[in-house]
C-alpha cells in the first residue's frame, strides 16, 4: 500500500482526551458515519489484528507522554497484550493536516461498543461500559454498583459468596488487569482511566464464550505516565492499588482477605514478573518501536519542539530501559513487605529437546518454540520461600513425558511443592508409540448417495484412498439404507466425531454368494495395521461372513476371520481385525482385505447384511527428519537495493524424499523484508544494519530442520553528484541500532582483528554483554565506559577500543554514488586518546560493489597509534579513477590490530570526514599533518608530502586563535627536499609561553613565491606532563578521578598559599565550555566537583576534555575522558 491511497472519504472529527487535549499536537478521534458517505473505515489498520474494517480510530498524541518518548503506552500495551484483558493495537503515522506537515500522531484502536461489538460479536447496544465506577458510556451503573457492593459488604472467605461475586465479575482478568496496572507504576489509575464492560444478561451464562457471559471485564488503556521518573521503579505501587479508596481497589482488598485469592494473586504476580516482565523483553519491545519512529523524530521535534531535543528524548528512552531493568527487584521486595513472603529463590528448568515437550510453572506455559519465549533450553525463575508451586511437564504430539531429574527425581509429570531454597529440574521426554496410530482409512457411510453403488470411496483416508467394491456375478448390488428409529445405524465404532444415531449404512443385498465384498486400503506410510467394524443383517441377510487379506493386490488371500455369525437387527456386531506383526501388511500399497457371506440365506432373492463405520488403523512410520545439507553462513544486502534470491531446497535435503514446507523468520522484523512462495525466498534490505534469518523445513512428520545465517544491509549511497558528504559528529545518546545516515559501524567475531579479518556483523551490543558498570546504559551503546566499544564524541566524532569480548571492532563504512563525478578527494582524522599497550591503527579500504575484498585505498591514507593526545590531519587526497563514476562504493575506515598479545588495546578516534568533489589544484600535495608532545613536553609537528613540483620551503605559524591573519610565524624557513615521492618533515615548538589552547598553520612555498596555508589545526598544551610531582606543599593540580568519567568528576589540588582558584573545561576543539569559579582558597588539600554539564547545565557529550586549574597567576592542566 505504500505510496498510494488506501482511504479516501468523508469523515468526522473530534478532539480527544483529557489533559493531553491541551496540546498543540492534539489527539483526534475519526468517525466513519453514513451521513458522511460511508459508515466504516475498510483497511487492515493493524497488521497482527484480523479485522479488516472499523468504525472509531484515535489519532493520539500519546498523552502524557507526549514530550516524552512518544511509544511509552504502545510499548507497555504490546508487552502485555496476551495477559487476560483487552489492550489495543498500535500503528505510528506522519499526518498531514491540509498538507501541512503536523508531526506524528499514534493510530490507535478506541474502546468502545464498536470495538467490543467488533471483538466479542456482542449488540453494541446492550452493554453496560463503566468509566472510573461512576459514569456509564454505556448502559447504566445498577448492575456494576450492585457488584460493587456485594463484594465490600460480605466475607469472600465463604466459599458461596466468592461464587456469587465469580458470575458477576472476571475474577481472573481484574487479577491480571491490576498485576499489570501495578508493576508499570501507573499512577494516573485506579481512581482514573479504568473502564469495565459487560454484556446485559440477565444472569450468568456459564457456557457461553469470552465476553458474552455477562460478567464484568477490565479494559488495558492510557499507561502514559507509568515508568516514570517522579514515581519509579522504587515505587510501592502495589500498597496504593490495595489501600485506595475508589471501588475497584475496595473490591480488590475484599478479594485478597479470602486465602486463595491472595495466593492467586501472588503466584500470579510472581509469573509474570518472571515472563511477561522480563527486562530485556521489555527492553526489546521498547528498542522496536522506538526503532519505528526514528528516521522522523528529527523532523517531528522541528516542528512542535516536544519532547525539546533528540538529547532529551534519548534520556527519557533511557528512563524507561533503567524503569525495566530495576522494576523486578522492587516489585518482589514489595509483595514480600505486605504479604510476608519468604526470601527469593531461582526455580530453573531445563528441557534437553524442545521438540519433545515443554512445561508449565504455576500459570504460565514454557515453551521454547513461542515467539515471544524468554529462555532457549534453560529457564531461570525468582520466586519466594516457602510459596507453593506447581510444575507440569507437557509433552508435545507424539512423544509422552518420562521423569523428572535434578533436585527431585519423580516420574509424575505435575510437581506440587514448597521449596525453601533454589530448586533445579530437567524434564525428560520420550517416544510414545501410541501417539503415533493413526487412522488410515474411515468409512462413516453417512453421506452415501440413493443410488445403486458400483464403488464407496472411504471418507477419509490419509493419502491414497480406500475403496469399496462388490464383484461377483448374479442380482446382488451395494446401495444405502438411512436410519430409522425401527432400523438404526450402529452406533459401535464411531470415529472422527461422527455423532450417534445419524446418517446411514452400507447395505449389501443378496444373492451374496456369487459375490465378494472387496476393501482396497492401502497402508503405505504404516505399520501394525489393525481395525474393526460394525455389521449385521436383515431376517434374510447372510448369516455368517469370513475376512481374508492380500498383500499383493488380491492375486493370494489368506484367512483372516474364520467364519462368524451376524446378528440380526436391531443387534449390530462390532468385528475387529489385527494385522499386527504381519510385516507383509506394513507399508503396502497394495494391501486389500475381503469378506465373503455364507450360510444358506446367502442365496437368497431377497435379504441383505449391513456395514458401517469401518475403519483401519496403523502406526505412523516415523520416517527420518529433513537435514540441513549446506548453510549460507552470510548474505548481504544494500539498504532499498536490489532483493536477493533464495532457494531454500539448496540448503536441505530429506531422507526419505518428503516434500518440505519451509518457514521463515528474522531476529529484526524491520531490518529485512522475506517473501516466501513454495521454495523462494525473496529478501530486500529495509534499513542498514544487520539481522539473522532463519529457515526452517518440516516434513509435518518430524520436528522441522532448521539454520540460521548473518544478513549484513550496507547502508544506500550517497550521490556525491549532489553535494559533499561528511562526518564529524556523533552524539553518545544515540540508541543501539541506530547509524549515521550513508554509513555503517561494523564489528567482527573474534579478538583482536588484524585489517584484513571480515566485518560481518553491525555494531551491537547485546543486554547480557554490557559491563556491570554500564548497567544503566542498556540499549545505547555509543556511551559505555567498559568492554569494547564504539564511543560517540559529540563534535569530536567517534572512538574505538577493544577489550577482547569474541566482537571486536571494526570499522566505519561510508557508502557512495559517483556516477557523475569526474573528481573527488578525501580528507580525515585519526587520533589518539589512549595509547595503551597493544597497538592499533585506522586505515582506509575501499571496494566496488559488495562481493569483491577490501583493497587499501593507498598508502599513506592509514594511521598508527601515537603518544596519548596525538591527532594526525589527513589532507584532501585525490580518490582513484576507478573509483569514480560507480553506482554503489564502500570507503572503510578500519580500526585493526597492529601488534601485542597482552595488555590494554589502544583507544583511536575518527573524526572529520569529508569527500568533496572540490579538488585543490595547487601544485603542492601534502599527505597528513599531526601534533603530539615529545618527551620533553614540547608540541611536535609532523608533515608528509607526496608531491612537490616547485616547492621551496615551508614556513609554520602558531596563535591562540583561529585567525591566521594575525598569527605569528614561529620557524625559519624549512627547504623542500624535492623527492621523487615526496618527503617527511618536523618542526618542534619549544616557545610555548602558556598552558591552553595553540592554533597552528603550515605554508608551502613555491618558488614562483605562490603561498597556501594549511590549517588551523589545535592542540591543547599542558605544561605539567612530563614534570616530577610537585612538594607537598607546592601548589598543584592531582591526579583528577574517575577517569574515563560518566556523570561527575573529582579534581584535586593542592595550595601552597591562599589563592583565588578557578576551573575551566576545554574541549578538543578549544571551546571553553564550563567554568568554575571557586573563588578565595586557603592553603592546604582541597577537592572540587564537575558535572558532566555544560555552564548551561546542558549534558556534554563523549569526548576528551582539558581541565584547566588557575590559582593566583598559575595555570595547570590535565586530561579527562568523557563517556557516556
Amino acid at each position: 500500500d505504500q505510496d498510494k491511497a488506501v482511504i479516501n472519504q468523508r469523515i468526522g472529527t473530534r478532539i480527544h482526551g483529557g489533559g493531553s487535549a491541551a496540546k498543540r499536537n492534539k489527539s483526534l478521534r475519526l468517525y466513519a458515519r453514513d451521513v458522511y458517505g460511508k459508515s466504516t473505515f475498510d483497511y487492515s489498520f493493524f497488521p497482527d489484528k484480523p479485522y479488516p474494517s472499523y468504525k472509531r480510530l484515535i489519532l493520539r498524541n500519546s498523552g502524557q507522554d507526549y514530550d516524552r518518548t512518544f511509544v511509552n503506552d504502545a510499548s507497555l500495551q504490546e508487552a502485555v497484550r496476551d495477559l487476560n484483558f483487552d489492550t489495543q493495537a498500535y500503528s505510528p503515522a506522519v499526518t498531514f493536516l491540509n498538507g501541512e506537515y503536523w508531526g506524528m500522531l499514534n493510530i490507535r484502536e478506541r474502546f468502545d461498543k464498536h470495538y467490543l461489538a467488533r471483538v466479542y460479536g456482542v449488540d453494541g447496544d446492550n452493554l453496560d461500559l463503566i468509566e472510573n465506577g461512576v459514569v456509564a458510556d454505556e448502559g447504566d451503573l445498577h448492575t456494576y454498583n450492585a457488584m460493587v457492593n456485594f463484594a465490600t459488604n460480605n466475607d469472600l472467605n465463604i466459599a458461596a459468596n466468592y461464587e456469587q461475586l465469580s458470575t458477576m465479575m472476571d475474577i481472573d482478568n481484574f487479577l491480571d488487569y491490576y498485576i499489570a496496572e501495578i508493576y508499570i507504576n501507573n499512577t494516573d489509575r485506579p481512581q482514573n482511566n479504568m473502564k469495565c464492560w459487560r454484556l446485559r444478561t440477565d444472569d450468568y451464562q456459564a457456557d457461553a464464550p469470552v465476553g458474552q457471559d455477562g460478567r464484568f471485564r477490565w479494559l488495558f488503556f492510557d499507561t502514559d505516565i507509568a515508568f516514570c521518573p517522579e514515581d519509579n521503579a522504587t515505587h510501592n505501587t502495589l500498597q496504593r492499588a490495595i489501600e485506595h479508596s475508589c471501588n475497584a481497589s475496595q473490591i480488590l482488598a475484599a478479594l485478597l482477605e479470602n486465602e486463595g485469592v491472595k495466593n492467586r494473586f501472588v503466584t500470579r504476580f510472581a509469573d509474570l514478573i518472571n515472563t511477561t516482565f522480563v527486562p530485556s523483553r521489555i527492553i526489546g519491545i521498547i528498542n522496536k518501536n522506538i526503532q519505528k519512529i526514528t528516521p522522523e523524530m528529527p523532523e517531528h521535534i522541528a516542528r512542535w519542539k516536544m519532547p525539546p531535543s533528540l538529547d532529551y528524548w534519548n534520556y527519557r528512552i533511557n528512563i524507561l530501559h533503567s524503569f525495566a531493568k530495576m522494576r523486578p527487584e522492587y516489585q518482589r521486595n514489595h509483595l514480600r513487605e505486605f504479604f510476608d513472603l519468604g526470601e527469593d529463590l531461582q526455580v530453573t528448568v531445563e528441557i534437553p529437546n524442545i521438540y519433545q515437550g515443554c512445561f508449565k510453572i504455576n500459570t504460565v506455559n514454557i515453551d521454547p518454540e513461542m515467539e515471544d519465549d524468554v529462555f532457549s533450553h534453560t529457564w531461570t525463575g525468582t520466586y519466594f520461600s516457602g510459596m507453593p508451586l506447581r510444575i507440569e511437564a507437557k509433552p508435545k504430539q507424539g512423544y509422552k513425558f518420562s521423569h523428572w531429574e535434578g533436585d527431585i527425581e519423580s516420574d509424575e509429570p505435575v510437581l506440587s511443592l514448597t521449596p525453601s531454597g533454589d530448586l533445579n529440574l530437567t524434564a525428560h521426554f520420550e517416544l510414545d508409540p501410541d501417539a503415533w496410530v493413526r487412522i488410515i482409512h474411515y468409512w462413516h457411510f453417512n453421506d452415501l448417495p440413493g443410488d445403486e453403488l458400483e464403488s464407496v470411496e472411504a471418507d477419509y483416508s490419509v493419502d491414497v484412498a480406500g475403496v469399496i467394491t462388490y464383484p461377483g456375478t448374479g442380482a446382488g448390488y451395494m446401495d444405502r439404507r438411512k436410519h430409522r428409529d425401527a432400523d438404526p445405524v450402529s452406533n459401535l465404532n464411531l470415529q472422527m466425531g461422527q455423532e450417534p444415531d445419524q446418517g446411514a449404512v452400507l447395505r449389501v443385498r443378496n444373492p451374496s454368494d456369487t459375490r465378494e465384498l472387496i476393501i482396497t486400503a492401502p497402508s503405505t506410510g504404516f505399520t501394525d495395521v489393525f481395525g474393526a467394524y460394525a455389521t449385521c443383517r436383515t431376517s434374510n441377510g447372510a448369516t455368517l461372513q469370513e475376512l481374508y487379506y492380500s498383500t499383493d493386490g488380491g492375486e493370494n488371500w489368506t484367512l483372516l476371520t474364520q467364519e462368524y455369525e451376524v446378528f440380526e437387527l436391531p443387534d449390530w456386531r462390532l468385528q475387529s481385525f489385527d494385522l499386527t506383526g504381519v510385516a507383509e501388511a506394513d507399508n503396502n500399497p497394495d494391501l486389500m482385505f475381503k469378506i465373503l457371506f455364507l450360510g444358506e440365506q446367502a442365496a437368497n432373492d431377497s435379504g441383505n447384511d449391513r456395514f458401517d463405520n469401518l475403519s483401519i488403523h496403523g502406526t505412523l512410520i516415523r520416517n527420518e527428519g529433513p537435514e540441513v545439507v549446506c548453510n549460507p553462513e552470510y548474505v548481504y544486502l544494500i539498504e532499498n537495493g536490489e532483493s536477493l534470491s533464495l532457494d531454500c531446497s539448496e540448503f536441505f535435503s530429506d531422507p526419505d524424499g518428503d516434500e518440505l514446507r519451509y518457514g521463515v523468520r528474522s531476529s529484526r522484523q524491520d531490518f529485512v523484508e522475506l517473501t516466501l512462495e513454495g521454495n523462494l525466498l525473496e529478501i530486500s534490505g529495509l534499513r542498514r544494519g544487520d539481522t539473522r534469518i532463519s529457515i526452517s523445513a518440516a516434513d509435518g512428520q518430524n520436528p522441522p530442520a532448521s539454520l540460521s545465517f548473518q544478513c549484513l544491509i550496507y547502508p544506500e549511497a550517497y550521490p556525491l553528484a549532489q553535494d559533499d558528504f561528511s562526518f564529524g559528529e556523533w552524539d553518545a545518546a544515540t540508541p543501539e541500532l541506530q547509524y549515521p545516515p550513508h554509513m555503517l559501524f561494523l564489528q567482527s567475531d573474534t579478538d583482536d582483528p588484524d585489517a584484513d579479518y571480515p566485518l560481518n556483523y553491525a555494531y551491537y551490543i547485546a543486554p547480557d554483554d554490557y559491563h556491570a558498570d554500564d548497567a544503566e546504559s542498556i540499549g545505547f551503546p555509543y556511551q559505555l565506559t567498559g568492554r569494547s566499544r564504539l564511543n560517540g564524541l559529540g563534535q569530536d566524532g567517534i572512538s574505538f577500543i577493544n577489550t577482547g569480548r569474541g566482537r571486536d571492532l571494526g570499522g566505519a563504512l561510508v557508502a557512495l554514488n559517483t556516477v557523475g563525478v569526474d573528481a573527488a578527494s578525501l580528507s580525515w582524522l585519526a587520533g589518539t586518546l589512549l595509547k595503551n599497550k597493544r597497538e592499533y591503527g585506522l586505515q582506509v579500504q575501499y571496494r566496488v560493489g559488495i562481493e569483491d575484498e577490501f583493497q587499501l585505498l593507498n598508502s599513506p591514507q592509514a594511521y598508527q597509534v601515537g603518544v596519548d593526545g596525538e591527532v594526525q590531519h589527513f589532507l584532501p587526497f585525490a580518490l582513484p579513477d576507478e573509483l569514480l563514476n560507480q553506482e554503489y562504493l564502500q570507503l572503510l575506515f578500519r580500526y585493526h590490530h597492529i601488534d601485542g598479545g597482552s595488555g590494554k588495546r589502544a583507544m583511536l578516534r575518527l573524526d572529520d570526514i569529508l569527500i568533496s568533489t572540490e579538488v585543490d589544484d595547487f601544485p603542492i600535495k601534502l599527505a597528513y599533518i599531526s601534533l603530539k608532545n615529545n618527551e620533553d613536553n614540547q608540541i611536535v609537528l609532523s608533515w608528509e608530502s607526496w608531491l612537490e613540483n616547485g616547492l621551496q620551503s615551508f614556513l609554520v605559524y602558531r596563535n591562540d586563535s583561529e585567525d591566521f591573519s594575525s598569527a605569528d610565524r614561529i620557524s625559519p624557513h624549512i627547504a623542500a627536499v624535492v623527492a621523487d615521492r615526496g618527503a617527511s618533515y618536523q618542526f618542534v615548538d619549544d616557545q610555548l609561553l602558556h598552558d591552553g589552547l595553540y592554533y597552528y598553520w603550515v605554508e608551502a612555498i613555491l618558488s614562483s613565491d605562490e603561498r597556501k596555508a594549511y590549517g588551523p589545526y589545535c592542540y591543547f598544551w599542558d605544561s605539567s606532563l612530563g614534570e616530577p610531582a610537585p612538594a607537598p606543599n607546592a601548589t598543584s593540580l592531582g591526579n583528577i578521578y574517575p577517569n574515563p568519567f560518566k556523570n561527575q568528576l573529582y579534581i584535586p589540588y593542592s595550595l601552597a598559599k591562599d589563592e583565588i582558584v578557578k576551573i575551566e573545561v576545554y574541549n578538543l576543539r578549544g571551546q571553553k565550555v564550563n567554568t568554575l569559579n571557586l573563588g578565595p582558597k586557603a592553603s592546604g588539600t582541597h577537592c572540587a566537583t564537575l558535572k558532566a554539564q555544560d555552564s548551561d547545565g546542558k549534558a556534554l557529550a563523549s569526548g576528551l576534555y582539558f581541565i584547566k586549574l588557575e590559582a593566583g597567576n598559575k595555570t595547570y592542566v590535565k586530561k579527562a575522558m568523557l563517556i557516556k
